[in-house]
This record gives structure tokens, C-alpha cells and sequence, in this order.
């Protein structure tokens, strides 16, 4: 109860700052994370601290994200005014460290079955699980977009977990894990494959060209030294093109061995999907979550609509874009359709 009070008022700060067009030091929209940030940032109780951020990462890159060690930090107290004391800022810090050791008692484990496969269609951000219970109302498990949630910023509806998971295990079972559908999806693989092969024949030739053109101007650096024209500029000139025919020689090889890629069959589709048929089939949810990124690519949840892209994709066809399937459902027809099932 006092983590839900707590969430509220919180809820409310994020309101009241971005109503005011208020924004974070870095010009983003207030959210959770930047007010817990605020309140674990050591200046307003007066102390200045530097040295912090190592602001390279180990590519060289800047990152004022990457902390160094506690013992590099240095810390000057008193060195620059304090806005709370330091009582306060250390009750705060503890009440923040107890929360993150101790979870609510709403916050009991629940797999999530679409977890970083499902998306806001409205501001692209990532749904994620969400745990509610109403006075003498049962437990609402829903998907909530995470723009509403950390930063209040998009106002897409939540969606029941148990609904976008049965829209999803059922047009799986119903398009893909489908003995009468195995055959049309083996027919459309294959031609996904030839498309593809016929794309990359096309690539390769382009390719063939352009390594005629650096022959011949191979060639005709090589005339002008033959007749006597040495400038150090040709020997650079000569190792540069002599570079980009090698990598051109090598993406023509990898193209070539893809294109020898065999035909799929019906009883491979079968045989893949015989294990994890059954799981789907049973709504074994738990199980369903160690193989379902494999057959979906992403689900996206609009005001109106839901899509689901599946996704197919064989071992033998390594280098091969995966072959999509899209389902699309419109919410009113989906929580008629399961509402049964809450």
C-alpha cells in the first residue's frame, strides 16, 4: 500500500513538470528514472562531486554514462550550497535502496510471454508488464506502454495480457504450427528463397562489373609505369583497388553459397516444429517463452489495432532474410473474441 501511495505521488511530480513544459538537463521529458535520479544526486545536500564519468568507453567512444571506480570519485562536502539537508537526502536514499530490496507485495513473479517482442504502435516505445488489483476487483495483468509508464508521455491504452497472448499463440497455431497450413507456408518459403536468390544473382553481377572496371584501371596504372610514369600516388592507387577487389571477391563468394541453399521441405517444417507444437497447443506459457522469439519478430499495439509479425527462419538458410507472416486484429473484435478467458 505505501509503494502504491509512493507511485502516486511520484506520478504526480512527472505530471505537474511536464504540464510546465519543464524539461531534464539533457532536454527529455520528465519520467521515473530522472526523478529517482534527482533524488539520489549528492549536490543538493551540498556535496560537489567530480571525476565521475570516464566519459570514454573501451571502443574510444563517448559514453558520460560509464562511471570509474568509487575510489577514482572525489567528493568536496560543503562545496557548493545545499538545498536539503543531509538527513534528508540520506532518508530518501535508504527509502529507495529498502524498495529495491523488497518489492511490493503486488509484485508476485508472472511470465510474461511477449516480453521485448511486444511495441506501442503509437510512440514506438516497449510495452512491458504491468500487476493492478482494484478493490474487490481480481488481479489486472496487463502490457502498458512504457512511454505512459516512465515518462507520461503517450496515452495508447493497456492491453489485458491474457488477450494479445491468445491472439498471438492461437494465429500461430492457426498459420504456422498447422498441418494443413504447412504445405502453402513451405510453397511461400521456397519462393521467399528464390526471390532472394534471384536478388543476389542480380548483386553479384553488379559486382563482376565493378571488378572489371578495377582491372582495367589496374591495367592502366600498370601502362603508365611501363612507360614510365613512377609516381608514389600509383602505388597507393594500386593497393586501394587491389583492396576492394579482394572484399568484392569475398561478398561474391558468401553470395554463391548462399544461393546453394536446398529447397525446404514439409517434414523438416514438421520435424521443427514437433516439440513446440504441443507447448502452444496446451498454452503452456513458461515453455511457450523459451521458443516463441523464434517464430515471432514483433507485436505492435495501436489505439485501434493489434499487429503480429511472425517470423520463419531455418538453420539452412543461414544469411537468408527470414520469411513474414503478418496477422492484424482489431481490438474491439479481440476483446470480444477472449473475454472469456480473464
Amino acid at each position: 500500500m505505501f509503494e502504491n501511495k509512493s507511485n502516486r505521488y511520484i506520478t504526480r511530480i512527472i505530471d505537474y513538470l511536464n504540464e510546465r513544459g519543464w524539461k531534464t538537463k539533457v532536454g527529455n521529458t520528465f519520467g521515473k528514472n530522472s526523478i529517482y535520479s534527482i533524488l539520489d544526486n549528492e549536490k543538493y545536500s551540498g556535496v560537489y562531486v567530480f571525476n565521475r564519468s570516464s566519459k570514454k568507453d573501451t571502443l574510444g567512444k563517448r559514453n558520460s554514462h560509464l562511471l570509474k571506480d568509487e575510489s577514482e570519485v572525489i567528493r568536496i562536502e560543503v562545496g557548493m550550497p545545499a538545498i536539503v539537508s543531509k538527513e534528508t537526502f540520506q532518508k530518501a536514499r535508504e527509502m529507495m535502496n529498502a524498495r529495491k530490496r523488497a518489492p511490493g507485495a503486488n509484485k508476485a513473479k508472472e511470465t510474461y510471454l511477449l516480453s521485448e517482442l511486444i511495441f506501442c504502435g503509437e510512440c514506438g516505445s516497449a510495452m512491458q508488464g504491468n500487476r493492478r488489483k482494484a478493490k474487490d476487483k481480481p488481479m489486472y495483468i496487463s502490457y502498458r506502454c512504457g512511454g505512459r509508464m516512465q515518462k507520461r508521455n503517450c496515452d495508447n491504452k493497456e492491453i489485458r495480457k491474457e488477450y494479445i497472448e491468445e491472439f498471438v499463440l492461437s494465429e500461430l497455431e492457426k498459420n504456422i504450427l498447422n498441418d494443413k497450413a504447412v504445405p502453402i507456408l513451405v510453397e511461400k518459403i521456397n519462393q521467399h528463397i528464390q526471390e532472394q536468390a534471384k536478388n543476389e544473382k542480380e548483386s553479384t553481377e553488379i559486382m563482376l562489373k565493378e571488378i572489371e572496371d578495377i582491372d582495367e584501371q589496374i591495367n592502366n596504372i600498370v601502362s603508365a609505369i611501363m612507360k614510365g610514369f613512377a609516381h608514389e600516388e600509383f602505388k597507393t592507387m594500386m593497393d586501394d583497388l587491389k583492396g576492394k577487389k579482394a572484399k568484392l571477391e569475398v561478398a561474391i563468394k558468401e553470395q554463391e553459397n548462399r544461393s546453394k541453399a536446398p529447397k525446404i521441405t514439409e517434414e523438416q517444417v514438421k520435424q521443427l516444429f514437433s516439440m513446440f507444437r504441443d507447448f502452444v497447443i496446451q498454452r503452456n506459457i513458461p515453455k511457450c517463452k523459451k521458443f516463441i522469439q523464434n517464430y515471432v519478430n514483433k507485436v505492435i499495439v495501436y489505439k485501434d489495432h493489434v499487429e503480429v509479425i511472425f517470423n520463419m527462419v531455418f538453420n539452412i538458410l543461414q544469411g537468408y532474410e527470414a520469411y513474414k507472416i503478418k496477422s492484424t486484429v482489431k481490438k474491439a473484435i479481440l476483446f470480444k473474441r477472449y473475454r472469456n478467458i480473464a
